[in-house]
């Protein structure tokens, strides 16, 4: 047990708890056990400085190379079968994700509630996994990539179940901090004739500070994905410090800012430019972020300020602005069960892409094939491809 104000990290054996053995890929625990250490306390306000076992190498803290660009612009579509995946050798992670940590309770058929006391049967109900940065993390762990996840979670049943499934998909929980003062987030999304409407509580969501994020782990991912900024209401004031020192290590940063609830649209954005790479909005949310009318006006705002600029458009495909090169991708006709995550499912293609060096137009292709395939079933995991089911997809559009 640890002294009040302490938190816990749960993932890989090295202090994080007692009792802990590794797993597999530095996993906690084997078949049917689970991380859990029950700490008394709040969460604290100041950089936790738990050991851990994995040591950092002196290639951990080296200058990452910028990313390859090894394939012609116009490559023939033999390339989507041939292309191996490849890691870098000088980092344990792929990506790094700092993220909120929910559970979705998935209501479908006629779930518009009416008030009164009045019951009403619906078609389904699907719990499963939430949150943009962890529907992100399965993606990107799916496409073959290897990921570990910062975030915050209560110490309750459903942060033991967001544990459980993000092992099970061989994601790195050593910065999951289990706090036992704090409720795990949850939303309720309500399916109702092919529109919904959402439900957060909060909980644990937006607790997560950047003196939380153990500065080894930084240093082993050669990439950052931040997600959910302006929910993660105490990793904002923090956040640019951390963003500057991943930079200075080598690292890029992608992020994905989905909805402001307050409608302000800043948050200090601003001072997280210099250190974004890659920004992947929406269009409802490029439009107020930019201060902008139209797309086009949004897209010139943005990529005067960052290098690459995404913008998902949902049944419209998906336009992407690197400098002065812009693309645009129709996306996909698939049989549509349930559109949650898909924006993160796209998120995740497009970083495997941008991570492997991968064309403009190819790496939208396969975010777009990404989040296609994603809405093939209930909630924002279940359906998500690998990498190949994504490239079968885009070679049958490219295939004569």
């Amino acid at each position: 047990m640890g002294e009040p104000g302490t938190f816990v990290k749960a993932g890989r054996k090295g202090g994080s708890f007692p009792g802990a053995e590794r797993g597999q890929n530095g996993q906690v625990g084997g078949p049917g056990s689970h991380p859990w250490c029950p700490l008394a306390g709040e969460l604290p306000t100041t950089r936790h400085n738990q050991s851990t076992k994995h040591k950092k190498r002196a290639a951990d803290v080296l200058t990452f190379p910028s990313r390859p660009a090894t394939l012609a612009r116009n490559p023939p579509t033999s390339w989507l079968k041939s292309f191996q995946p490849t890691h870098s050798a000088m980092h344990m992670f792929d990506i790094l994700v700092l993220g909120e940590i929910n559970v979705d309770l998935i209501l479908s058929g006629d779930a518009r509630p009416e008030f009164g006391q009045v019951e009403k049967v619906i078609q389904d109900a699907t719990l499963a996994i939430g949150g943009s940065g962890t529907i992100f993390a399965c993606g990107a762990a799916r496409l073959g990539l290897r990921v570990a996840y910062c975030g915050v979670v209560g110490q309750d049943l459903f942060g033991r179940y967001m544990l459980e499934q993000l092992q099970a998909r061989k994601i790195d929980t050593t910065g999951v901090i289990v706090a036992p003062s704090l409720k795990t987030g949850l939303t309720v999304i309500l399916h109702h004739q092919g529109d919904r409407a959402l439900l957060t509580y909060l909980g644990a969501i937006n607790r997560l500070q950047a003196e939380m994020v153990d500065r080894e782990l930084l240093a082993q991912a050669r990439h950052i994905h931040v997600s959910s900024y302006f929910l993660q209401h105490a990793l904002q004031p923090g956040l640019a410090d951390l963003l500057a020192a991943a930079h200075e290590q080598g690292a890029t940063v992608s992020m994905d800012t989905n909805w402001d609830p307050a409608e302000r649209w800043d948050s200090g954005l601003e001072r997280l430019w210099p250190y974004v790479d890659l920004f992947l909005p929406n269009e409802p949310e490029a439009l107020a972020i930019a201060r902008a009318d139209s797309l086009k006006q949004a897209l010139d705002t943005l990529a005067a300020r960052l290098p690459l600029v995404a913008v998902k458009r949902g049944a419209q495909g998906a336009v992407a602005r690197q400098g002065g090169q812009t693309v645009w991708d129709p996306g996909f006709t698939v049989p549509v069960v349930d559109t949650t995550g898909a924006g993160d499912s796209f998120d995740a293609g497009f970083v495997y892409g941008f991570l492997h060096g991968w064309p403009l137009a190819e790496t939208l292709g396969l975010a777009c094939a990404c989040g296609a395939l994603s809405t093939r079933a209930p909630g924002g995991t279940e359906a998500q491809p690998t990498l190949d089911e994504a490239r079968d997809l885009l070679h049958s559009r490219q295939a004569p």
